[in-house]
């Protein structure tokens, strides 16, 4: 999943959101929430994550209300 050789397309997290990626599926489920992100960390990895969502899961559809999903988060 997280590689040193960058894939042949443009698709992929940068560094800083590999980190913090790899932070949270370390965390322990209880603990996850002790993470802390700036609101436009969280936002360009909420873009990433639906982004892979969408390129990786054929019946995944378009969120209709990322701004919504935002907005909580």
């Amino acid at each position: 999943m997280f590689s040193p050789v960058p894939p042949p397309h443009t698709l992929l997290l940068e560094p800083d959101q590999a980190r913090q990626m790899l932070a949270i599926l370390e965390s322990p489920l209880e603990l996850v929430h002790e993470i802390q992100f700036t609101r436009p960390q969280r936002k360009a990895l909420l873009s990433k994550l639906l982004q892979f969502y969408q390129l990786h899961l054929p019946f995944f559809k378009a969120v209709n209300t990322p701004e919504i999903l935002e907005m909580v988060m």
